[in-house]
């Protein structure tokens, strides 16, 4: 509440201003004019300031992803038929399953783990030798069942002004992968195992549904190669085996996923 004097009645009048309405503010101005103060004298200052905003500097310190989605396995093709490239297109093509927890020390970067598994069937014609006799084989139909593990540690940065609303997330990351082929025939299942080391690359976007939970859209990359497995065969027993140098297996992925992010 203010007091001033109306130019057009010449008596003191209240008002309510806002601070922001303020050129000049005086205060005790009625008794100032009571005691009749020099010429010389300056009635002192008050500077307007709007209220200054405090930035909140706080920051959403875990950041938890489950999702899935379409993955497609990358390597270079090795079909010659009709049949093998059909084959070599269903089990390229396969679902990806993952989640991960990041920890965030600042607003802006962190650190993370992150699971992943690519999973792909395909249906295959195998040969069997018949009877130790390398001329007589017989076909017969087989499943195959492909699963590629990932587990990697990574470096989190989030993109872009904000770290509380929806937004970018990049992920650059190093770990193993498992690497796991069965192929099923006549009730009897023959497998590959081998592990490498693997790189990762992810772009993700969080976009907010409420406070704390997120629905994330993501792309991602792995990596890797071997040229050294085991396999395992139906009657127990395991054989190490290399392939030729430069004619190892990749197991890199190329993958599109949806998910659901919790932050705290």
């Amino acid at each position: 509440m203010f007091t001033y004097i109306n130019p057009s009645t010449n008596l003191p009048t209240k008002t309510e201003l806002s601070q922001s309405e303020i050129a000049y503010l005086e205060r005790n101005y009625f008794l100032r004019k009571e005691r009749e103060p020099s010429t010389d004298e300056k009635a002192p200052e008050i500077d307007i300031k709007e209220p200054e905003v405090q930035e909140n500097v706080k920051h959403k310190k875990f950041r938890i992803n489950i999702h899935g989605g379409y993955s497609y396995k990358l390597g270079i093709s090795s079909a010659n038929t009709a049949e093998e490239e059909e084959y070599e297109r269903d089990i390229r093509n396969g679902y990806r399953i993952g989640g991960g927890v990041d920890f965030y020390f600042n607003r802006k970067n962190g650190i993370g783990f992150k699971f992943s598994q690519f999973n792909s069937r395909a249906d295959l014609d195998v040969e069997v030798i018949v009877d130790q006799n390398t001329d007589s084989t017989e076909t017969f139909a087989a499943q195959e069942r492909l699963r590629i593990s990932q587990f990697s540690f990574l470096w989190r940065r989030r993109l872009g002004r904000s770290t509380k609303s929806s937004g970018l997330n990049l992920g650059l990351g190093m770990g193993i992968v498992a690497y796991r082929d069965d192929i099923t025939f006549l009730s009897q299942t023959l497998s590959e195992q081998a592990i490498a080391i693997s790189l990762d690359i992810e772009l993700s976007y969080d976009l907010a549904v409420s406070e704390k939970f997120y629905l994330t859209f993501g792309a991602d990359m792995g990596t890797g190669y071997f040229e050294n497995s085991i396999i395992s065969l139906p009657d127990g027993t395991t054989e190490n085996i290399t392939y030729p140098e430069g004619e190892g297996v990749s197991t890199g992925r190329a993958s599109l996923w949806v998910g659901l992010t919790f932050k705290i």
